[in-house]
């Protein structure tokens, strides 16, 4: 049997296998990314050319894109965007390689506008509606039985074409295009106002229950948090009052927060505020004799007296209500809320060579405290800012400045007691101040471990601050001089120069 045929098959079958497997070998990626500006360009049109083959990608909104199977070799890449000027460079294809990177330029305002398709109006949107279409001007007779154009839409119209601002509708370089609205384009020139709008809701309806440390489950603290924000801009305009007004900045933003908290504490037990003390133990949980301290002897039993004064103020501690584990025997959810409201007000102006600007702002809070005992203290601040500044330009050579700030801030607290009850006064505690805005108990700590009794102190504060500020520049080529002079509450002059 001749060999020399089945050899002959055995190679050429060897070949093909090693054609298949090299050019499936010599297939390597190419990836790259596009920018501007630094920035990723998303929606730029990739091409790579090689020979008889093309492959064609598109940016994503990172920038990148990838070829995953091109051949190693030279290729032919084109980047084309709209409105850029386009990339054609030769690059070549190799295992391993880094991901290349790209940066368009922007195309000059010439080229675009030269690139861009104009807008025509047909003839019937030119005539006059209240006139019959056949009396318009060059309008030929309608022919019988001759199909009808409908005119076409404004958006068709613009849909291929770089349109500018006060055109038929802003398309930009989109090829979607949108009527005319506010906030867009405006019929009559009027100038464009914008704002916004936003809310934010949060709760603790999702949130996990805490953990107890006495294995008494404690109640989940619930809050609810709510900001809004409103706030618009543009010129302000009054038709033959103020034709060309200042420009305006005003937002207004107010929150309104409530939240509960688990407060802990240790209280004394119903035996303690009967004067029974026979359960008193000390760390090591002996028992604590207690002695009387104008006989040096021991009371009976450790049962002691309860005077008038600390019967009264014994009735503002809770009872327990839950056995004493890891040092505190009570708990409870207290409410405690926030409301906030800001106003800030901007206008500025220029005038000539002259730049005029100015600001005011408002707060107004109110806050709600409530401690372990129920005392519900309140804390109203009210301030005020404002700042006006004044520039002008001399002709390229100096400039002139000046500027005044005012503030003011008032903060009122208010006891839960004040004007309401004289704890004080009524259990026969002499000492402290018995004015009604310093009613309430005194303030009473113990090194035993029991919380202390305390309430918030009355206050009412107000501050208030006043500057003025003048400044000169003169420049001198390279160099500059400031000479200026700042009022806070009294005058200083200063003198900087600057080579």
């Amino acid at each position: 049997m001749d060999e020399r045929p089945m050899r002959r098959s055995n190679r050429l079958a060897w070949a093909l296998v090693w054609v298949v497997f090299s050019g499936s070998a010599m297939a390597s990626p190419y990836r790259g990314v596009v920018t501007f500006g630094g920035l990723p360009l998303p929606g730029a049109t990739i091409t790579a050319t090689h020979e008889m083959k093309t492959y064609t990608a598109v940016s994503d909104q990172a920038g990148a894109f990838a070829f995953d199977d091109l051949a190693d070799g030279k290729w032919s890449l084109d980047i084309v965007m709209q409105c850029f000027t386009p990339i054609h460079i030769e690059v070549a294809v190799a295992p391993n390689m880094s991901a290349a990177s790209w940066e368009l330029k922007l195309l000059p305002a010439e080229q675009i506008a030269a690139g861009s398709q104009p807008v025509t109006l047909m003839p019937e949107a030119l005539a006059d509606p209240t006139e019959p279409k056949a009396k318009a001007a060059g309008a030929k007779p309608a022919q019988a039985n001759a199909p009808q154009e409908s005119p076409p839409d404004q958006n068709d119209q613009s849909a291929g074409g770089f349109l500018m601002q006060g055109s038929v509708n802003n398309a930009a370089t989109s090829v979607y295009s949108t009527s005319p609205a506010f906030g867009n384009t405006r019929s009559g020139g009027r100038a464009p106002y914008t704002g916004g709008f936003t809310v934010l809701l949060d709760n603790a309806a999702l949130d996990a229950q805490p953990y107890s440390l006495s294995g008494i489950e404690a109640t989940k603290p619930a809050f609810n948090d709510f900001t809004g924000i409103a706030a618009i801009q543009g010129p302000i305009r009054i038709l033959h009052v103020l034709p060309r007004g200042p420009n305006f900045f005003l937002s207004y933003q107010w929150m309104r927060n409530s939240s509960s908290t688990i407060n802990t504490g240790l209280v004394p037990t119903e035996d303690e505020r009967n004067g029974n003390l026979s359960g008193l133990t000390n760390a090591v949980g002996q028992t604590v004799t207690i002695y009387d301290p104008e006989t040096g002897t021991p009371y009976p039993g450790n049962q002691v007296p309860v005077s008038t004064q600390a019967a009264v103020l014994l009735n503002l501690y809770p009872l327990p209500n839950i056995r004493n584990i890891a040092n505190y025997n009570y708990q409870a959810a207290t409410l405690g809320s926030t409301h906030q409201d800001e106003l800030q007000l901007r206008l500025d102006k220029s005038l000539g060579h002259n730049n005029l600007w100015g600001r005011f702002g408002s707060q107004d809070g109110r806050a709600q405290d409530v401690n372990l005992f129920g005392f519900v203290d309140r804390t109203n601040t009210l301030g005020i800012d404002s700042e006006i500044h004044w520039s002008r330009w001399m002709r390229g050579r100096a400039s002139l400045s000046a500027s005044y700030t005012f503030s003011r801030m008032r903060t009122e607290v208010t006891p839960n007691f004040e004007e309401r009850e004289n704890v004080s006064g009524e259990a026969g505690i002499g000492g402290n101040n018995q004015d009604p805005i310093n009613w309430g108990p005194p303030t009473l700590n113990f090194s035993s471990g029991f919380t202390g009794l305390s309430d918030a102190n009355s206050a009412f504060n107000r501050n208030r601050t006043d500057a003025f500020s003048a400044s000169a520049v003169l420049y001198r080529r390279k160099h500059s001089i400031t000479a200026g002079s700042h009022a806070w509450p009294r005058s200083s002059a200063t003198i900087r120069w600057d080579p």
